[in-house]
């Protein structure tokens, strides 16, 4: 899967989100499976809540985090391809 700055990154509705002590679990709808997210997680989760591009959202976490760009966007685009794996969101 080829992510590029264009690409189109929005939560998908068959889920369901809740805060527990700083994370957030997602529990897909029709699988059943959970989906832990850690802090980091938790803000991008809240971003793609209103679709965002990879650049937008690579730019978001550069200018809150202490992170290189580098490691920014292997990170991210990790954490986004797992997340479409697992039909949490949508890559378009």
């Amino acid at each position: 899967m080829t992510l590029i700055d264009t690409t189109l990154i929005s939560a998908l509705p068959d889920q369901i989100s809740s805060d527990l002590e700083g994370e957030t679990i997602l529990l897909h709808m029709t699988s059943g499976l959970y989906y832990g997210l850690n802090n980091v997680g938790v803000k991008i989760w809240t971003l793609i809540q209103t679709p965002q591009t990879l650049a937008d959202l690579r730019q978001t976490l550069l200018d809150e985090y202490d992170v290189t760009p580098e490691d920014c966007d292997r990170e991210l685009k990790e954490l986004l391809i797992s997340l479409s794996e697992a039909d949490l969101i949508s890559l378009d």
